[in-house]
């Protein structure tokens, strides 16, 4: 999945980001991705910034997501990577 990250601070900046997947919470405005480890396929790995973004945009395989701040963005970015680098080791623990 490809995730692109915007800010309206900045509005020349734009990054994006291939992770394995990336699910949005409207609810509670949370982001998480699905984690398997062993044979555990029900956990995920939560976003832990409150994180408050202006737009997100979801296709088949890829997200646009727009921050009012620049530092939410980055905070959002690492935390994608973190998560992701998270969800690759979860799927080398996998069984059978």
């Amino acid at each position: 999945m490809i995730v692109t990250i915007t800010c309206k601070e900045y509005e020349s900046f734009k990054s994006t980001i291939k992770v394995y997947d990336l699910l949005f919470n409207k609810e509670n405005n949370t982001f998480f991705m699905p984690l398997c480890m062993g044979d555990d396929w029900m956990q995920k790995v939560n976003c832990p910034h409150s994180l408050c973004p202006t737009k997100v945009s979801s296709l088949s395989r890829a997200m646009d997501v727009e921050f009012e701040l620049y530092r939410d963005v980055a905070d959002f970015g690492a935390w994608l990577i973190e998560a992701n680098i998270k969800v690759k080791h979860g799927f080398r623990t996998m069984r059978g």
